[in-house]
């Protein structure tokens, strides 16, 4: 207001959220006498948005997910008319928020029950949908941030990370039935039979070429098979000519007692754990196994990742799609799916950590997860809800509000895949000793039918030189 005898100016602000026709609010004043003097304890520029006044009523979009359960409310518990409540980490956050910033909230979900895609006609889905139609004026989510999401809203500094993980179906506590190889790592194994064919060829060697040849001088063939017969705990056949031979066996035989004591204390104990099956750990484990089929959300970024992708692995699970190996279910339809088609072993579902100890999670990480709420393109609301997160997360409270959620959650993480019992022993724990057994036979069978036909042929043609001597 400007007159040639009393100038004056007054600077006024409009308050965000108030009600339609709400007179502006007056900051400040001046004069030429007074100067500028504020008349309320707003300052001259004011960040709108980083308390609200007046507390007004914002509406949140938001969905059942992991950490933002839903609890149905009874008659007497229902306040307003609304019949559900949220509880969980996303609304510690919300609530957090409205106390920091002064306002209030209702909560809205979509019809869908999405967070959102870009669909044909160049309109969204779910959550986002609600957020372009301003129909809400934030969007609780969380939201994984994506490039094309960011063409229609903007995210929040994130609230956490976190990668997609195989979520499948523990196995049953079994016997490995390979297990008595178990007692001795490969490398061991390995030197035992290097051991077997080298010792005993060298042997053969000095005794042939460095000492005069004797009349009970045994072939190599012996001379293994001597050694084989102590490793087995058998006694030597044929007696030993001289002294370093003795030796050389001694040390053989002291050897192989401790190693057959090692080996079966181990065995003793091996037996008595039990193996539980996690087959699926990776994303080529799911597409070598042609009877697995994949769950994932549906309408989500990942999905529209996969059918974006032109070549490499995910390429490959969108293409399982067509063998009818990929399917797609809603977050609300996620503890139906685990109960039912995840604990049958053949359906695994992709998700972010579960944290349920009838059921594990993959030890590979992929396709990593940016967590963050959501508000209208340009709006100032975001920066504020920004300012206030990055001091909650930095102070920890999202971690903390997670794992009160859950306070035996990691009892379940990680949950190990042996154990060890007492019970007693069938067949189907160890199959693979008569599979040894069975093989055994049958290699001497083979040999045997080879020297009754040696034996036939040397009558026939005439004695044949030992290759050996």
């Amino acid at each position: 207001t400007l007159t040639p005898l009393n100038p004056r100016c007054n600077v006024y602000l409009h308050l965000p959220y108030n009600p339609q026709g709400a007179q502006a609010l007056r900051i400040a004043s001046w004069t030429p006498h007074r100067g500028l003097t504020l008349t309320t304890h707003y300052s001259l520029f004011p960040d709108k948005f980083d308390k609200f006044p007046q507390k007004p009523t914002l509406k949140a979009a938001t969905e059942v997910n992991p950490i933002n359960k839903m609890i149905t409310l009874d008659n007497d518990e229902a306040l307003e008319g609304e019949r559900f409540k949220f509880t969980g980490p996303a609304p510690e956050l919300i609530d957090y928020l409205a106390r920091a910033m002064n306002f209030s909230y209702q909560y809205l979900r979509p019809a869908d029950g999405t967070w959102g895609v870009k669909l044909e006609n160049g309109s969204w889905s779910g959550m986002v949908g609600m957020l372009m139609r301003q129909e809400v004026n934030i969007g609780v989510g969380p939201f994984i941030i994506s490039g094309s999401r960011a063409e229609a809203m903007d995210f929040t500094v994130p609230i956490f990370l976190d990668y997609w993980r195989i979520l499948g179906a523990r196995g049953q506590p079994e016997v490995d039935p390979w297990g008595f190889i178990l007692p001795l790592a490969p490398l061991v194994w390995l030197a035992i039979l290097s051991a077997l064919l080298l010792l005993p060829a060298t042997v053969f060697l000095m005794s042939s070429y460095f000492f005069h040849k004797r009349e009970n001088q045994k072939n190599l063939l012996r001379v293994i098979f001597d050694y084989i017969r102590v490793l087995l705990q058998q006694d030597v056949l044929d007696p030993v000519n001289c002294w370093w031979e003795s030796l050389v066996l001694a040390v053989w035989m002291l050897m192989m007692l401790v190693l057959t004591r090692s080996y079966a204390g181990n065995l003793m104990s091996l037996l008595a754990v039990r193996h539980i099956s996690e087959p699926y750990q990776t994303l080529q484990d799911l597409l070598d196994d042609p009877m697995v089929t994949m769950i994932w959300e549906k309408d989500s970024q990942s999905v529209r990742y996969l059918h974006s992708v032109e070549s490499g692995i995910y390429r490959e699970i969108s293409d399982t799609e067509k063998e009818g190996r990929l399917i797609y279910k809603t977050h609300e339809e996620f503890p139906e799916t685990i109960d039912t088609l995840v604990r049958q072993g053949d359906h695994v579902l992709m998700e972010v950590d579960m944290g349920k100890c009838s059921f594990y999670e993959s030890r590979e990480g992929f396709l990593s997860l940016m967590f963050a709420l959501v508000g209208p393109k340009a709006s100032p609301i975001v920066p504020a809800l920004s300012k206030r997160i990055t001091a909650m997360t930095e102070a920890g409270l999202f971690f903390y509000w997670m794992k009160s959620a859950e306070p035996n959650s990691t009892v379940c993480y990680r949950s190990p895949t042996k154990i060890t019992v007492k019970t007693t022993l069938n067949l189907t724990n160890v199959w693979g000793m008569f599979v040894i057994l069975a093989v055994g036979h049958i290699i001497s069978l083979c040999v045997l039918f080879y020297e009754l036909l040696g034996l036939r042929l040397q009558h026939r043609v005439g004695p044949v030189v030992e290759i050996f001597q």
